[in-house]
């Protein structure tokens, strides 16, 4: 418990950086400040860190068509097997204008667009879905697809992006991200860009890789959600030990069970909190204690054992002020989990393969 005590610490003081610190950058604020800073980039002829080649390759969309960006999966990925060739569900860019209207957009972009596209969190989100399938195909740690979406918020928040480079950016991180927490490259460039369906080409992710590296100033290990989780748990437990071991609950359920059903659902939402842009503005600890107190919450818990299990936490463990700042983000943040609990109650079974998915 003390060894566990010291690495939460640790962790806490992590999060605390300010490189691993992401901005919402999608306000109109940010990226007119990006603009600028692109524009006087260009002026005094310097290289723009959004492209990290000039041979990177366009996308047939045109600035109408981006709103209309989608993402489609031929199959789930529990039915794709490992031995096919090329995953299923492969990486595909559409739009839903006409064949006509397609053969019109087929030319690159105008090279103005960079002021006039914007990326829209439902990009993000989509992207970050198509990394939850592709990790699970692959068989690969989830915590890969929250990291490589870490990755990108915070290269998006340095550099102005358009639909190209988003797309290779995000590409990069997933790939990026997967050498960096299991050491190996399972995810080859070559089968990368091939689930790009030839969007992107390898030696463009080669070099994005460099861009991001630089750009992320080689800090490639943020603190996330589920990290928090592993490191809640046995306060947690301890006092839902003290404080409810007489509830209804517990009669026919042990204590690791109750825990194992609790730490499922927090695992889910902390998965929904990745997808979602919203959640981009609180610390990782902050989700990570709200999904728990939605668990909670979801098992129907009393009220004054949340509520006691919430003040003991936030002061003693995260050293929460109970009137501060931080304590205004966890009533938010569990507020907006619990909502997306409540939509996606056909999901809550809490068994062992539950998994976030984000329709």
């Amino acid at each position: 418990m003390i060894m566990q005590a010291a690495q939460l610490e640790a962790l806490l003081r992590h999060e605390e950086k300010p490189i691993y610190h992401r901005e919402d950058y999608m306000s109109d604020e940010w990226q007119d400040m990006l603009l600028k800073r692109q524009k006087k980039a260009n002026d005094s002829s310097s290289v723009a860190v959004s492209c990290p080649s000039s041979r990177l390759m366009k996308l047939p969309l045109s600035p109408r068509s981006v709103s209309k960006i989608s993402v489609s999966f031929t199959s789930s990925p529990d039915s794709c097997s490992r031995t096919t060739s090329c995953p299923s569900h492969a990486l595909h860019i559409s739009n839903s204008s006409t064949s006509e209207n397609t053969s019109k957009s087929s030319s690159p972009p105008p090279t103005n667009s960079i002021a006039q596209e914007r990326i829209t969190p439902q990009w993000r989100e989509k992207i970050c879905t198509w990394n939850f399938h592709v990790v699970d195909y692959y068989q690969i740690d989830r915590e890969v697809a929250a990291i490589s979406i870490h990755y990108l918020d915070r290269y998006l928040s340095r550099t102005l992006v358009d639909t190209d480079s988003f797309l290779l950016a995000a590409m990069t991180c997933l790939r990026l991200a997967m050498k960096t927490l299991h050491g190996k490259d399972r995810l080859s460039t070559g089968t990368v860009t091939t689930m790009s369906r030839g969007m992107v080409g390898e030696r463009d992710m080669e070099e994005m890789e460099l861009t991001l590296l630089f750009c992320l100033e080689w800090c490639l290990n943020p603190p996330t959600p589920n990290q928090f989780l592993g490191y809640l748990r046995p306060y947690i437990a301890l006092c839902l030990g003290e404080e409810d071991q007489d509830q209804d609950y517990h009669e026919h359920n042990d204590n690791n069970s109750v825990m194992e059903d609790i730490m499922e659902i927090a695992t889910f939402l902390t998965e929904i909190s990745v997808c979602k842009y919203e959640f981009l503005v609180y610390k990782p600890s902050i989700v990570a204690f709200a999904s728990i107190l939605c668990a909670l919450k979801h098992l129907k818990y009393p009220r004054q054992t949340v509520k006691r299990t919430r003040e003991h936490v936030s002061k003693t463990v995260l050293g929460y002020d109970n009137q501060g700042d931080a304590d205004e983000d966890l009533t938010q943040c569990s507020a907006s989990l619990w909502g997306y609990c409540m939509e996606n109650a056909s999901l809550m079974a809490f068994s062992s393969s539950s998994r976030a998915v984000i329709s």
